[in-house]
């Protein structure tokens, strides 16, 4: 799949909840149901937040069904973590981009948690969604500002596009060199702003 040292795979099990993919385990018959999703929710959720905690600078995407994606949804709606969505091929797809480094998954305007703090590489940073927007109009209408050209991948504001990793740089006061493309991303889509790829 990847040669990638830093993966680290993890399974959602009907019987076992998170386990790690190279856990041996006996053969069982359990189907996932909403029931079982939500019986085992918590400990699933408490199992992610170790892994989140101890790992810093962790990107982490969720592939899977809708009832094993209610084990974990908690974390998806925090933006504690990433989730492939659409049919079966898009998520494949959304997947290998991840895997691969083109990150092309991430939320649509609307989905965005209501926290007030964003993670950045080793930072916490408190700004909540509407107090982005009202940074990000006042950088649009302030014309002395000087907006740098984007190669790739950009934030979409009121039909404007800026430049995604300047954009949250600008947010959160943090140089664009001490995070990569794929954290912006994340950050913005937190923030329910929307983002886009150059064709």
């Amino acid at each position: 799949m990847t040669d990638d040292r830093n993966l680290d795979i993890r399974v959602l099990s009907a019987k076992y909840g998170l386990i790690h993919s190279d856990l041996r385990i006996d053969h069982y018959d359990q189907k996932m149901t909403e029931d079982r999703a939500r019986e085992v929710s918590a400990a699933v959720m408490k199992k992610m937040h170790q892994l989140l905690r101890s790992n810093e600078n962790y990107d982490a995407l969720f592939y899977g069904g809708r009832l094993y994606r209610m084990t974990i949804q908690p974390a998806i709606d925090l933006g504690q973590i990433r989730a492939t969505s659409g049919s079966l091929g898009q998520q494949l797809s959304q997947m290998r981009a991840w895997l691969y480094g083109d990150h092309i998954c991430h939320h649509q305007p609307g989905t965005s948690t209501s926290r007030s703090q964003v993670r950045l590489r080793k930072h916490i940073v408190t700004i909540t969604p509407d107090e982005a927007r009202r940074q990000v109009q006042a950088l649009i209408a302030n014309p002395a500002k000087q907006v740098p050209a984007f190669a790739t991948w950009f934030a979409i504001v009121d039909g404007q596009k800026l430049p995604a990793k300047w954009l949250v740089s600008r947010l959160t006061g943090i140089p664009v060199a001490e995070f990569v493309t794929s954290d912006a991303l994340r950050v913005l889509s937190q923030l329910g702003i929307q983002t886009g790829r150059v064709e």
